[in-house]
């Protein structure tokens, strides 16, 4: 059985409003192929504040640092930026 501490954790800056990330980079968890870059979150209904209250798309800025909670064996598709798709995202959770 997982654990949040196997799966991998990171934080990123929001860059553009759909969820476009940046200066991404490993908290805890297992390392996984992602690397410091731009990267295009498929949109998720699974964002929350850091009080565990769930939140919308819209409720994140451009600046806002987010941690993601990744699954196991991400894949990234290779565009420009990188797109992830919502399977490979547990959670999506906004820094105060």
């Amino acid at each position: 059985m997982k654990t949040d501490n196997e799966n991998a954790i990171y934080s990123a800056i929001i860059y553009e409003s759909n969820l476009r990330v940046d200066n991404l980079h490993r908290i805890s968890g297992e390392k996984s192929n992602l690397q410091g870059g731009k990267y295009e979150l498929e949109s998720s209904d699974n964002i929350f504040n850091e009080d565990g209250d769930k939140i919308k798309l819209e409720d994140l800025m451009v600046g806002d640092e987010v941690e993601i909670y990744f699954n196991p064996q991400v894949v990234v598709k290779e565009t420009s930026p990188g797109q992830i798709s919502a399977e490979y995202i547990r959670k999506i959770v906004k820094s105060e």
